[in-house]
């Protein structure tokens, strides 16, 4: 567009003379944010499968017929919990 003024230059509709700084800077920001936020969503996955029960682990071993022994070590009176 032409203006009547020489030294005034007047842009169409929807331009911007800052346009482009104005963009990389708001894509920096928004780089920033998801950075962050990919972050804070890795650190909050990672304290969470660290705060999981451990499963028990088992031990099997075969059968085999033998005597049965228990020993009881204790301190103080030793008294039946059932008595018949």
């Amino acid at each position: 567009m032409k203006s009547s003024h020489p030294e005034i230059t007047v842009l169409p509709t929807g331009q911007s003379w800052n346009r482009g700084v104005r963009s990389k800077g708001r894509r920096r920001g928004l780089w920033a944010v998801t950075i962050v936020a990919l972050l804070l969503a890795g650190g909050s996955a990672a304290v969470t499968v660290a705060r999981r029960p451990r499963l028990p682990s088992y031990v099997t071993a075969s059968v085999a017929r033998g005597g049965i022994e228990q020993t009881v070590e204790a301190t103080g009176t030793i008294s039946a919990v059932t008595t018949v």
